[in-house]
């Protein structure tokens, strides 16, 4: 699960960099095996500001290519709030049902 600042203290072009590092990591993970087990690589986003926002859950995407799309979230600007955004995460890791 990534947690990405999209806060108005990064600034766009550096949130820019931020996703597409996560678009870099993605690529080296295993997405698109047919069988499910524990080789297999799930990702989830999280954006946050003054307020964290969940951009999609761990089993939301199946196929890389997909998850490449998803990871160009918008930028929200705002104020920075870090902690939010890790107590969201941990109730979505928390809660989050497997499929």
């Amino acid at each position: 699960m990534f947690a990405l600042d999209a806060s108005g203290s990064i600034g766009f072009d550096n949130f820019q960099r931020l996703t597409q590092f996560v678009g870099q990591l993605v690529q080296t993970l295993d997405i698109d095996s047919v069988t499910s087990g524990p080789t297999i690589s799930r990702v989830g986003l999280v954006a946050f500001s003054d307020s964290a926002v969940l951009q999609f859950h761990l089993n939301r995407y199946k196929t890389k290519a997909s998850l490449l799309q998803a990871v160009n979230v918008p930028y929200l600007t705002g104020w920075t709030n870090t902690a939010h955004a890790i107590r969201f995460k941990q109730i979505i890791r928390d809660t989050e049902v497997y499929a």
